[in-house]
């Protein structure tokens, strides 16, 4: 089964993204804390990590670096409401799968390359295809698809 990871300092942040994956069909735990989620990461098998950018003590980006240095496997995708080029550029230069602007949806759009399925195979060796997240404001208008990652 597939297991998330929601990192936010901010509670109903948390609460929405685990409610959206929920309906989703998706396991997940949080974590309010770059910190809690390294101890989460280390301690559970974890396939996905949503990251907040700005948190207190650990940054998103610090957390992506860290998780990148335990598994370079696991996909992060950093989330933010405070986007720049140069903190994009930054979390794809440490290895982010994606970096997604607030608000968003998190209904996955669509992949169709079975990604999960090649990243777990010790066959495959290339890099993952790019999910496509919506960016509409209703949840409703997005049909819900099957996690790429």
């Amino acid at each position: 089964m597939t297991k998330v990871l929601v990192v936010d300092d901010e509670r109903k942040m948390r609460r929405v993204l685990q409610i959206e994956l929920e309906r989703m069909g998706i396991d997940s735990v949080a974590a309010e804390s770059g910190e809690e989620a390294l101890a989460r990461f280390q301690s559970e098998k974890i396939d996905l990590v949503l990251t907040d950018l700005k948190m207190p003590g650990m940054s998103g980006l610090e957390l992506l670096a860290r998780v990148r240095e335990l598994d370079a496997d696991v996909p992060v995708i950093v989330l933010t409401a405070y986007g720049t080029v140069q903190t994009a550029v930054e979390a794809m230069k440490l290895g982010a799968f994606d970096y997604v602007l607030k608000p968003f949806d998190l209904r996955i759009a669509t992949c169709g390359s079975g990604w999960s399925r090649r990243r777990r195979s010790t066959a495959w060796s290339g890099a993952p295809r790019r999910c496509r997240l919506s960016t509409t404001s209703s949840a409703s208008s997005v049909p819900p698809a099957a996690p790429c990652w």
